[in-house]
């Protein structure tokens, strides 16, 4: 039995395709780290959503610690 395999032939690269990763964890894990060691070069774009929780701890008068 033959069996015929498309070449895979997409990547990071490939406009129009939609590629994402998600990192979760406590402040101060190293998701800045990780990403900044795993994107590096990919010129993929990079959300933060770190900021929106800080700013919402901010607005609630919240403290960090």
């Amino acid at each position: 039995m033959i069996k015929m395999y498309k070449k895979l032939e997409e990547g990071v690269y490939d406009r129009g395709i939609f590629k994402a990763f998600f990192l979760a964890g406590g402040p101060g894990s190293g998701k800045s780290f990780v990403t900044e060691r795993v994107t590096s070069g990919l010129n993929l774009k990079v959300i933060n959503s770190d900021s929106a929780f800080e700013r919402g701890i901010k607005n609630a008068s919240l403290s960090f610690e």
